[in-house]
């Protein structure tokens, strides 16, 4: 039997709306305008929480969180210039912004269901659980920018160390995602250990090869686990 979740988990959360043109504000270019909306509400610590991964067939789901302090950053001395949604960014220029940010930066990843990693890793225990629902948050809100920087750029190193582990599936190209070439792959060579299997198209490789338990790395080690060190893997 898994143990008991903690009574801060069980606790159900508050949730605030953003007001619609604090909305308006962050559309038009102000990227803290909702932390201040928050601050102003009396929330002293806003995190903005992201993960990547959810819609891969492979690989872990990485999650991560960015508290910025009054200010901006981190002791609000972070360079907040290039940070927008990391899916309109490419892989150098999130490498540029995560390399700015502090040496204390944590990242997660794991099998878990992304919103029980966030909640059990980003939030922790002792805090008040405020959850503000907001649609194209990465965008709107620069702490989520940062969170989704940092998860898109840990979870594609832990990729770059798959690809290495097992060779042929082409992980450090398409990060797990179901591209054409990923599922080709996949057909042709059945499921490796990190394939997902309660995803469709890998139940099928496994079924058409035999239901094989999924081929075993060629390195040692496996992506995954906790990183510590601006996301870095190394």
């Amino acid at each position: 039997m898994p143990p008991a979740p903690p009574a801060w988990a069980r606790a159900p959360a508050r949730v605030l709306a953003v007001p619609k043109k604090r909305l308006a504000a962050a559309a038009a270019g102000d990227p803290l305008a909702v932390e201040a909306w928050l601050r102003a509400a009396g929330y002293a610590r806003v995190a903005g929480v992201d993960e990547a991964g959810v819609g891969s067939l492979a690989g872990p789901v990485v999650v991560a969180a960015a508290v910025l302090h009054q200010g901006g950053g981190p002791g609000g001395r972070l360079d907040l210039s290039g940070v927008r949604d990391s899916k309109v960014m490419s892989a150098a220029a999130r490498a540029a912004v995560v390399a700015r940010l502090p040496p204390s930066t944590d990242v997660a990843a794991g099998a878990a269901a992304p919103l029980t990693l966030m909640g059990r890793w980003a939030l922790g225990s002792n805090c008040v659980k405020v959850v503000t629902y907001l649609p194209a948050a990465d965008r709107l809100a620069v702490a989520v920018s940062l969170a989704s920087i940092l998860a898109t750029h840990t979870r594609d190193a832990l990729m770059v160390e798959a690809e290495a582990g097992w060779p042929g599936y082409g992980f450090g190209t398409h990060r797990g995602h179901p591209t054409r070439a990923h599922l080709s792959a996949l057909a042709a060579r059945g499921p490796c250990a990190i394939h997902r299997r309660s995803c469709k198209p890998v139940k099928r490789a496994a079924a058409c090869h035999g239901g094989a338990a999924g081929r075993q790395s060629t390195a040692k080690g496996a992506p995954g686990g906790r990183k510590k060190g601006k996301g870095s893997t190394k």
